[in-house]
């Protein structure tokens, strides 16, 4: 069984996608410690001929140390009314938008009570849209206890991993030894966006994969995921 594990992500890039499509179960990372400046409460989205940040404000008094499946957004900034229309104001002009604009406009109408759960919405707007039916299982009913590559190998020991798809990252930090006695082998997923969903401006960075969905659809999008299955 193959199995990926990475934090929960915010209109996740579309190798998130791609890794858990390549895997039996995908583990979400959500009993770690959320770290400020990376992709848990924001991401990339297209702003005319360039991008911009899609940012989650979260509470930040006493933040240090908060697990990510007890973070708490700022509902003092109106942050969902503000989501929703930059996201119909960068896309309402693509293919697609009006597609997805009544589910994506519910999603924004909710009252979300943790970073997690709106996270976990938005990968399934685009999970559910190419089809992609991998299933997910929180790391904290793991009840993992080690930190780091050993956590890694916790979780997989606990899921009965046979394999584990790592991105290119895991180099640094996994314990390869320790993965090789206990009989689960490493597999390395560097996933390169497809040159057709890729932004023409080669100095913009990977963007979400709700880009690729506004633009491409769910059927297109699907087949460019599945061009170079496991």
């Amino acid at each position: 069984m193959v199995v990926s594990i990475a934090q929960p992500s915010y209109w996740p890039w579309l190798g998130y996608f791609d890794r858990i499509l390549k895997s039996d179960l995908h583990i979400v990372l959500d009993h770690v410690q959320f770290e400020k400046s990376w992709y848990i409460n924001r991401n990339r989205i297209r702003c005319g001929q360039h991008w911009q940040w899609l940012t989650i404000p979260v509470k930040t008094k006493g933040i240090f140390g908060t697990p990510i499946h007890q973070l708490q957004p700022d509902q003092r900034q109106n942050w969902q009314l503000k989501h929703f229309r930059t996201l119909r104001h960068n896309y309402q002009r693509t293919a697609f938008w009006h597609n997805f604009e009544p589910i994506i406009s519910e999603l924004y109408q909710q009252k979300w009570q943790d970073v997690r759960g709106i996270c976990l919405a938005t990968s399934k707007i685009v999970s559910e849209a190419i089809g992609l039916k991998t299933p997910l299982l929180s790391s904290l009913e793991l009840a993992p206890t080690e930190k780091k590559g050993a956590l890694v190998l916790e979780l997989c020991k606990k899921a009965g991993a046979t394999h584990y798809l790592s991105g290119p990252f895991g180099k640094d930090y996994l314990p390869l030894h320790a993965f090789e006695e206990a009989e689960i082998q490493i597999l390395w997923h560097d996933f390169k966006t497809p040159p057709a969903l890729a932004p023409a401006d080669p100095l913009i960075p990977p963007l979400s994969a709700l880009n690729a969905l506004m633009e491409v659809g769910s059927n297109e999008l699907a087949q460019y995921l599945r061009v170079n299955p496991r």
